[in-house]
C-alpha cells in the first residue's frame, strides 16, 4: 500500500474531492467572479455500473454566498467528480485531477433553516438523456430505424439533438460490422442501443470520462496462480496481468484493507441447463429438441447438477416464426438457430453473475496503488470465511460521503466471464 500510505503521510488525509460544474450558459461567468468549483460536501454519492446503463449521483452542501445558486447552475449543466492525486503536502493546487464520475444535473432542491442553507443537486450520467428521448425526433432526427448498421454509425444517429458527440465513444471487444434492426419512434434511444447490442452479446454503459462504452466487459482468466495470490495477499500490492489490486478480509492471518465484506451464493437459483424454444416451436412441443439446450458450465450449477439437482428452464426467443419444415429439420440436425444460440448464452451468462456477489466497503476512493476504484476492472478477493481466493470483476462502483463516515466506496464484484458470454467459462 506505499502509494496510499505515502498520501496519508504527507498530507494527513484522504486525497482532495472536488466537483466542477460545466454551464451551459457560460455568459453567467463573464465576469469571471464565480467559482465552478465545489469542495467542501455535507454529504455526497456518485454510483457506476456496468450492468446498469445510467447511473445516478447527488450532492449536498451549504451555500453561503449571497447570490443563490441557480443564478449560476441550474439543471442541464454538466458536473464532474474528481479527485486530487498527488498533492504535496500545504500546497492544495498541485497534484493531478482524475475523474470519477461525468454527469447531466436534473434537480437542484434549496432549502433554508435558521441553522443554515443546504443545496442538493441530484443528476445522471450522459446516457440518462438517452434513457429519456424517443428514437423520434422533431428536430430534423431520423425518426424510424430501419436497415443494416455498425455500431458506429447507430450511435452516430442517436447521438442526435442529445448531449453527446457523434463520436463520444469507444468499442470494446465488438467489431464495428453491420446488424439489422427495426426500431420504432416510441422507443427511446437507450432501448434501441440496448436491443441493438443483445445479440452481439454486448453492454452500454458510461466511463468515470464521460464517454460511452459499448461492448463486453474487460474480464479475462489470466491464469493467476495460486503463489501469485499469496504474494499478493501478503503485500496488498497489484498483480501483473490486468488485476488492479486486491480486496482481502483474512481473519486466520489478521489482514483487512475492508471495513466491511459480504458474499452471496446463489447457485441453487441458477439454471443447470437452458432450453431456447423458438417462436414457432412454442406450438410445436413435440418438435422441441432436447439437444437444442445448452448445460451450464459454471462451477455451482454443473457441481448441484453432477449431484442430481436438476434446474432446467426453457426461453423463449424470437425468430421471425420459423415455419413447421424448419423446426422439423433442427431436431433432425440436432441443432438450433444461430440466433436462438446467442439468446440462450446471454441468459445464462447473465444468471451465472449471481452465483457469487461480494459486496465490501473501503474507506476513500482509491486502491492500495493510489488509483481510484472504477468500474470495468478485476481485482483479487481474499476472504477467507467464505473460502474464496480468486480473481474477481468489479462491475459497480459507490462513491460516498457523510459527515459521521467521511469518504467511502462501495464495491459490487462478481465472478470472471459471466454478465455476458464471449469468454472461456472457469
Amino acid at each position: 500500500m506505499a502509494s496510499l500510505n505515502n498520501q496519508l503521510e504527507a498530507t494527513g488525509q484522504f486525497p482532495r474531492i472536488g466537483i466542477s460544474l460545466i454551464p451551459l450558459n457560460f455568459t453567467k461567468f463573464a465576469d469571471g467572479s464565480y467559482s465552478t468549483e465545489i469542495t467542501t460536501f455535507i454529504d455526497y454519492r456518485f454510483k457506476s455500473s456496468v450492468i446498469t446503463p445510467v447511473s445516478d449521483f447527488s450532492f449536498t452542501f451549504t451555500y453561503p454566498s449571497s447570490d443563490y445558486f441557480t443564478k449560476y447552475f441550474s439543471e442541464g449543466d454538466i458536473i464532474l467528480l474528481f479527485m486530487v492525486v498527488g498533492a504535496q503536502p500545504n500546497q492544495p493546487n498541485t497534484g493531478t485531477r482524475v475523474t470519477l464520475c461525468t454527469g447531466i444535473i436534473d434537480t437542484i432542491e434549496t432549502q433554508v433553516s435558521a441553522s443554515a442553507e443546504i443545496v442538493t443537486v441530484m443528476g445522471r450520467d450522459l446516457l440518462g438523456q438517452w434513457a429519456d428521448q424517443s428514437v423520434f425526433s422533431p428536430f430534423g432526427g431520423k425518426t424510424t430505424l430501419i436497415g443494416t448498421f455498425s455500431p458506429k454509425t447507430l450511435f452516430s444517429l442517436l447521438s442526435q439533438n442529445t448531449r453527446m458527440q457523434p463520436n463520444n465513444f469507444r468499442l470494446q471487444n465488438l467489431s464495428d460490422t453491420g446488424y439489422p434492426i427495426d426500431i420504432q419512434p416510441t422507443d427511446t434511444k437507450l432501448q434501441t442501443l440496448i436491443r441493438y447490442l443483445e445479440p452481439k452479446w454486448s453492454l452500454v454503459w458510461c466511463d468515470p470520462s464521460g464517454v460511452v462504452v459499448m461492448g463486453q466487459p474487460n474480464m479475462v482468466n489470466y491464469g493467476i496462480s495460486a503463489g501469485a495470490l499469496q504474494a499478493a495477499s501478503n503485500s496488498k500490492a497489484p498483480v501483473a496481468g490486468g488485476i488492479s489490486g486486491t480486496i482481502i478480509v483474512n481473519k486466520k492471518r489478521g489482514i483487512s484493507n475492508c471495513l466491511s465484506i459480504r458474499s452471496t451464493r446463489s447457485s441453487n437459483t441458477i439454471p443447470n441447463f437452458f432450453l431456447p424454444v423458438l417462436t414457432g416451436q412454442t406450438l410445436l412441443a413435440n418438435q422441441v429438441a432436447t439437444s437444442q439446450g445448452i448445460a451450464n458450465p459454471a462451477v455451482g450449477p454443473k457441481r448441484l447438477a453432477a449431484l442430481g439437482q436438476i434446474f432446467a428452464r426453457a426461453y423463449p426467443i424470437a425468430d421471425n416464426s420459423p415455419s413447421l419444415e424448419k423446426v422439423q429439420s433442427l431436431k433432425v440436425t440436432g441443432g438450433v438457430l444461430p440466433t436462438a444460440q446467442k439468446y440462450a448464452a446471454r441468459e445464462m451468462a447473465r444468471e451465472n453473475m449471481r452465483e457469487i456477489i461480494v459486496q465490501a466497503i473501503v474507506p476513500g476512493h482509491m486502491n492500495e496503488s493510489g488509483n481510484p476504484y472504477q468500474i470495468d476492472q478485476m481485482y483479487m478477493v481474499n476472504f477467507d470465511r467464505d473460502g474464496l481466493e480468486e480473481a474477481m470483476y468489479l462491475y459497480e462502483v459507490e462513491h460516498s460521503l457523510t459527515e459521521s463516515d467521511g469518504p467511502r466506496s462501495h464495491l459490487m464484484f462478481t465472478r470472471l466471464n459471466t454478465i455476458v458470454p464471449g469468454n472461456t467459462f472457469q
